[in-house]
């Protein structure tokens, strides 16, 4: 919107509508946790963190392999699920050959895909190029943790989110670091801040993006 505003004409109306997401299988399943885990294979007694996505460099999937396979060396009470499929799997396949605390998933139908993000604690994105991924505003409806480089549309959509910790770099130690980070902060998350996120993604249901959508066209039909 800043770009168009800088180029295009100073009399034009510029309007700002997100992607959305199906909020409600998030809002009334939100209590399944310990059931999708179940579901799943996945731990009940470890902080989990997800990692959604297709398996390229522009994902950070490699960075990703590596940070896993080092915080699990200090933290054994943290596993990490990476989900998705692409031309780096054999790599990252053979990169967490043999380490504990890591499953691999193939990509799961769309209509369970929440099961997964609520199964979870912490989303785990260290792509190097994003626009505005849908798996952010996922990972937002579930309530997780958001562990993220800051680039394209991500910092402006997480600005008023209180669960996260930005990557600044993809060096690995600062990586681990910001998800040792993570999994201490989540240790600390209250109904408080629970109702702050929930009001906040309230913005991205497809109800609230049909509805400006809506206003938009019967402004400019005037």
């Amino acid at each position: 919107m800043n770009y168009a505003k800088n180029y295009g004409p100073k009399e034009a109306k510029y309007y700002e509508i997100p992607n959305g997401i199906d909020l409600d299988s998030y809002e009334r399943n939100l209590h399944k946790k310990a059931e999708y885990r179940d579901k799943y294979g996945l731990p009940k007694d470890k902080t989990i963190v997800l990692f959604i996505g297709r398996f390229t460099h522009v994902k950070g999937v490699l960075e990703a392999a590596y940070a896993a396979k080092q915080t699990i060396k200090s933290r054994p009470n943290m596993f990490f699920l990476f989900v998705g499929n692409g031309p780096l799997k054999r790599d990252i396949e053979n990169i967490l050959n043999g380490v504990k605390n890591i499953k691999i998933l193939d990509w799961i139908p769309m209509e369970a895909v929440h099961e997964l993000y609520i199964a979870s604690d912490i989303y785990f994105l260290p792509s190097k190029w994003e626009a505005l991924p849908i798996t952010l505003m996922e990972a937002m409806a579930a309530r997780l943790y958001i562990v993220s480089t800051p680039v394209g549309g991500i910092p402006d959509v997480l600005t008023n989110y209180p669960l996260k910790t930005f990557i600044y770099s993809l060096d690995l130690k600062l990586i681990v670091k910001a998800l040792n980070e993570a999994s201490r902060k989540i240790c600390i998350k209250n109904g408080m801040v629970n109702n702050r996120v929930g009001a906040y993604i309230a913005q991205f249901d497809w109800r609230n993006i049909v509805y400006k959508i809506e206003q938009v066209y019967k402004a400019i039909s005037k």
